[in-house]
């Protein structure tokens, strides 16, 4: 099972907005939550498709810059393939809070 974890800072926007576009984009990304904290700004999510189950944390941190902190783990994964579904979540993620 391969793992990936990548972060990303979203100067300008506030914690709180930044948790509410990443609730709607993994939605638009495909997964499934199965888990949410509010309280602390974390989201656990899966999907299972023809590559297996695909597992996504999504965790915002009370920090300046506001961060956004991506942990992605899958069974027939390997880490090029996390990487580039990481960069997919990113970049709906970057839409979702109007930036491209």
């Amino acid at each position: 099972m391969a793992k990936f974890e990548i972060e990303r800072e979203f100067p300008g926007t506030s914690a709180s907005a930044c948790y509410q576009a990443c609730l709607r984009t993994v939605i638009s990304a495909g997964f499934k939550i199965f888990k949410q904290r509010d309280v602390a700004s974390l989201v656990l999510c899966e999907r299972v498709d023809q590559d297996g189950r695909l597992e996504l944390n999504v965790m915002v941190p009370l920090s300046k810059p506001t961060r956004v902190i991506l942990s992605l783990s899958g069974e027939r994964s390997d880490e090029a393939s996390l990487k580039h579904e990481a960069d997919r979540v990113l970049d709906i993620l970057g839409t979702e809070l109007g930036r491209d």
